[in-house]
């Protein structure tokens, strides 16, 4: 609850432009409890805390209350109506996920909250934190799952305009993103990064559906804030600056990259085209104008036009209505072999309602393990 007061009280403050001294003045205390209370290091008295709400202008129940289950705020809301059927698989992958894990005695550490380092630093520092090395391909979704973000991938509807949905369940302590399969490899890593942003720094803000638009710097602006940062992290985490670099100038050895330059950083780093193009920018290897005449000369490769968004090579593994994790398959091979579940629910939670393999009788790993 003290993380949770802190994160709120900090959120707040950040977004009416306050600083950590003013809100110690309105609040009679000092700037070193509120930089405590912020990391949640500290309790307000009831006093402090009212004299803060008030000053920020919300109830005291806003710092106090428990939030409402974050699949009932998006079944209530009408503009993810074309989405419901996917909320309510992604809910119930999210309860059993959770009871496995329960089950398997197999839980995962929550991630520190960051409140207060830049989206570059952020994923700098995450990056040292999880020492992946230069390149992410075939890696990236188990690595973030071991570090508190549960994904899975749904076949969303194509009238759909959504990329991926977060939600933080707040009494399991557990993330959880459902990636749109019908994105493209690359644009799947972007996404699964994007809502690893969001689980380090948003995920006591509620639910968030991102939608395919956040990909489009001109449409990007219209978002939340925390949408630009979530995407300036992903974007520095799949491609680090001083590695591109790198490649360019060793192996590549290119001062001013091209097409086939650009298509072939896209497979190396596992990212999409325009990303790649945005690193290329930001690290001062083309121009602004060579950006512009890149994006718009080739629409085919970098995929990120409104209706471009979804591109033509749809992942072959989006057959399936949903596709669980590799840590998910363990999990229920686990509760299976302590005799948890029997063997007809771990079909049942394996595959769905799917034609499933026969299982032997007493597995011992996961049935579909290196796909």
């Amino acid at each position: 609850m003290q993380k949770i007061v802190g994160a709120k009280i900090r959120r707040l403050r950040e977004d009416i432009g306050l600083t950590q001294e003013e809100l110690a003045r309105a609040a009679g205390c000092s700037n070193e409890f509120i930089s405590l209370l912020e990391l949640g290091k500290r309790d307000p008295s009831l006093s402090t805390l009212t004299d803060i709400s008030r000053f920020l202008k919300k109830d005291i129940s806003y710092f106090l209350s428990k939030k409402e289950n974050p699949f009932d705020v998006l079944l209530k809301k009408r503009e993810y109506t074309v989405l419901r059927s996917i909320l309510k698989e992604f809910q119930i992958y999210c309860r059993r996920y959770t009871e496995l894990e329960e089950m398997s005695e197999r839980s995962l550490q929550t991630a520190p909250l960051y409140t207060h380092l830049s989206a570059e630093r952020m994923a700098d520092q995450e990056r040292r934190r999880m020492a992946p090395g230069r390149f992410l391909n075939g890696r990236l979704f188990d690595m973030l799952e071991l570090h508190g973000l549960r994904i899975c991938r749904q076949v969303y509807p194509k009238e759909s305009k959504a990329a991926g949905v977060f939600v933080f369940l707040e009494r399991r302590q557990a993330a959880f993103v459902s990636i749109n399969a019908h994105l493209s490899v690359e644009r799947q890593n972007m996404v699964a990064v994007h809502a690893y942003a969001h689980y380090l720094r948003d995920r006591l803000d509620g639910p968030i559906v991102d939608n395919l638009d956040i990909f489009i710097p001109e449409y990007l602006t219209l978002y939340p804030g925390r949408e630009a940062y979530a995407q300036t992290f992903a974007r520095h985490f799949l491609l680090p600056g001083h590695h591109v670099l790198d490649i360019l100038d060793n192996d590549l050895r290119v001062k001013n990259p091209e097409a086939a330059d650009i298509h072939y950083l896209r497979r190396l780093f596992s990212a999409p085209g325009d990303e790649v193009l945005q690193a290329l920018f930001e690290t001062g290897r083309i121009s602004k104008s060579s950006l512009q005449r890149m994006r718009r000369h080739f629409p085919h490769m970098l995929r990120n036009g409104r209706e471009g968004a979804i591109p033509k090579d749809i992942d072959n593994a989006a057959e399936e209505l949903l596709r669980p994790s590799i840590r998910y398959r363990s999990l229920c091979v686990s509760a299976c072999r302590r005799k948890k579940i029997e063997r007809e629910q771990l079909k049942e939670w394996l595959y769905g309602e799917n034609p499933a393999p026969e299982i032997e009788e007493n597995p011992v790993s996961d049935p579909e393990e290196g796909n």
